[in-house]
């Protein structure tokens, strides 16, 4: 009786072990059904957030990307072209000004005079004041050939105002008053050559060359009223009252009759 009683322990601490352990397994696998689905679904969103960023690359953006890339392979008419097409997308007028200073740049090297003309006058109508991808040695590097090519066509406008452009961008205005009259002396009679010329001038805080400048300007373009404001500005600071009077004058009739005039910098 003792030996089946005894037995009988044995056999319910086994069944006891045995159950426990079953139920052990029960909750894992309970836990693998609710921890699986889960982590699916975290796989899955990752997933579809990564295809969500790759499709995000095929925009404006990515275009840009290629242009910048075929830029530092020397690939100069990928590049314009790339460029080019950046700027024809639906991106917004928040172009940076790595775009415009990076298209010209490869337009000149591939001889597109005119294109590397406009794109840096965009460049410095852009109202970003900084480059957001190009750095210092890049910018070197831009230097450094526009001077190569200009020491072998040295007769080009374009090329001196593009170079000028980038220096004054820089805030190498020294090096920009020089090529812009360099492009001026070539070509007198392109208003941005002279108008440009005159900014870094005035700039440089040289009103009474600035103001010369500026009215062989207003001679080509009599309607520029940013022209007619900066020689207004030159004339206030030299204390030419009746020479300021006058301009006021003409701004007001450009700007429409308005007779605020125009705040000193």
């Amino acid at each position: 009786m003792k030996l089946l009683y005894t037995f009988n322990i044995k056999i319910m601490k086994v069944s006891s072990k045995n159950m426990h352990s079953f139920i052990l397994k029960k909750s894992k696998s309970i836990k693998m059904l609710i921890i699986w689905p889960v982590l699916s679904f975290l796989i899955i969103l990752a997933l579809t957030a990564n295809s969500f960023a790759l499709n995000k690359n095929t925009g404006p953006k990515q275009e840009l990307t290629d242009a910048f890339d075929s830029l530092k392979l020397h690939a100069y008419l990928n590049a314009a072209k790339a460029f080019k097409k950046s700027l024809s997308e639906n991106y917004g007028n928040n172009h940076p000004l790595d775009l415009f200073i990076g298209l010209s740049f490869a337009s000149a090297m591939i001889g597109d005079y005119n294109t590397a003309f406009e794109a840096s006058i965009w460049a410095l109508e852009s109202e970003k004041i900084n480059f957001e991808y190009f750095k210092a040695d890049e910018i070197c590097l831009f230097t450094n050939n526009y001077q190569r090519l200009i020491f072998t066509t040295p007769s080009v406008p374009e090329l001196h105002f593009a170079l000028a452009s980038l220096h004054m961008l820089t805030k190498n205005y020294g090096h920009a008053e020089e090529r812009f009259k360099l492009a001026a002396a070539i070509n007198p009679d392109c208003f941005e050559y002279q108008f440009y010329y005159a900014e870094t001038l005035f700039i440089e805080v040289k009103y009474r060359a600035a103001a010369k400048i500026y009215e062989k300007a207003i001679a080509i373009d009599f309607e520029s009223f940013e022209a007619h404001d900066r020689l207004y500005k030159c004339y206030a600071t030299l204390k030419d009252s009746q020479a300021a009077e006058a301009e006021l004058k003409i701004i007001e009739k450009l700007s429409g009759g308005s007779t605020i005039p125009p705040a000193q910098n």
